[in-house]
């Protein structure tokens, strides 16, 4: 893809994620909102770094009610391993460092945060790939990571990039 035609993408994909996040975020008072920037150049000792250029934009909120917290996400995503996702999640981590996750959106492999796995995988069935997810999380952690969002990353990671394909700091 040429450089001009990855600008204008961007451009395209930012505009859009913009409007949609608006819409989304409309009629929520007490609510957290961060973002993160993917790519695979922010992956750490894994090959995507190396054969990937896949990149995205994520968009959370976070809403606290009470004992609750809830993590709304969507994001977009340009993969060019066209294979089918595997796992999201939030490590706890700064950049250029992995770290544990600690919000587990999905995953098809069985953890402790997680022991019933996802049964399959989510297909990608072009390289453009929208990812929508909604999770109760624990109030300290979501806490944690609204005060804290750059100690925290987004991890996406696929049958092709099995350690992550993309990844991006969270930030406000």
């Amino acid at each position: 893809m040429s450089r001009r035609l990855l600008s204008v993408w961007m451009l395209l994909v930012v505009a859009s994620t913009t409007l949609v996040s608006a819409a989304w975020a409309e009629g929520y008072d007490e609510s957290i909102r961060l973002r993160s920037f993917l790519s695979s150049a922010q992956e750490v000792d894994n090959p995507a770094r190396e054969e990937g250029r896949s990149f995205g934009f994520a968009r959370a909120e976070i809403f606290f009610d009470d004992d609750v917290a809830t993590i709304e996400v969507r994001g977009l995503f340009l993969l060019r391993s066209r294979t089918d996702i595997t796992r999201f999640h939030i490590h706890r981590g700064v950049f250029g460092e992995n770290g544990p996750i600690v919000v587990n959106f999905f995953d098809t492999v069985a953890t402790p945060n997680r022991p019933d796995p996802d049964p399959e995988p989510i297909p990608v069935r072009r390289r453009l790939v929208r990812l929508s997810f909604e999770l109760e999380v624990d109030p300290e952690t979501a806490a944690e990571i609204a005060t804290f969002p750059e100690d925290f990353y987004f991890n996406l990671h696929t049958e092709a990039f099995a350690a992550g394909e993309v990844r991006g700091q969270l930030f406000d």
